[in-house]
C-alpha cells in the first residue's frame, strides 16, 4: 500500500508549526522575562505560557501520532492524531488559523489512508 503524498504533507506542517509555536513562545517569554523590571512582568510571562502550553503539548502529541500513522500505514493512528489536533486547535483560539489547514488535511489523509487500505484488502 503506497502512502499518500497529503499525509506526508500533513505531517511536515504540522511539525514545521510545532517547531514555530515553540520557538514564538520560547523567544516572547525570553525576551519579557530579560528585560522585565519587575516582578508581574514576568509573572504575566509565565501565566501566558501556562494558558498556551496545553496547546503546544497536544500539537506535540498529535505530531507524533502522525508520524507513526504515517510510518506503520495505520489509519487509526492517523485518525487519533487528526482529533488531538481538533482539540489543539480548539485550546489554543489564538493560533487556530494556523491550526485549520493541519485539521483538516489530517482528516482528508485518514480518509485517503483508509480507503487505500480497503482497496488493498
Amino acid at each position: 500500500m503506497r502512502r499518500p503524498l497529503i499525509s506526508l504533507i500533513t505531517v511536515l506542517a504540522a511539525t514545521v508549526y510545532g517547531v514555530y509555536i515553540m520557538a514564538l513562545l520560547t523567544g516572547a517569554f525570553t525576551d519579557t522575562t530579560s528585560g522585565a523590571t519587575t516582578d508581574s512582568e514576568v509573572a504575566g510571562a509565565a501565566l501566558g505560557v501556562a494558558l498556551l502550553l496545553p496547546h503546544i503539548v497536544l500539537v506535540w502529541v498529535g505530531t507524533l501520532l502522525n508520524w507513526v500513522g504515517y510510518v506503520f500505514k495505520v489509519p487509526g493512528v492517523t485518525l487519533a492524531a487528526a482529533i488531538v489536533y481538533s482539540v489543539a486547535a480548539f485550546l489554543g483560539f489564538v493560533f487556530i488559523v494556523f491550526m485549520i489547514p493541519i485539521v483538516v488535511l489530517s482528516y482528508i489523509s485518514f480518509a485517503m489512508e483508509r480507503s487505500r487500505k480497503k482497496a488493498a484488502e
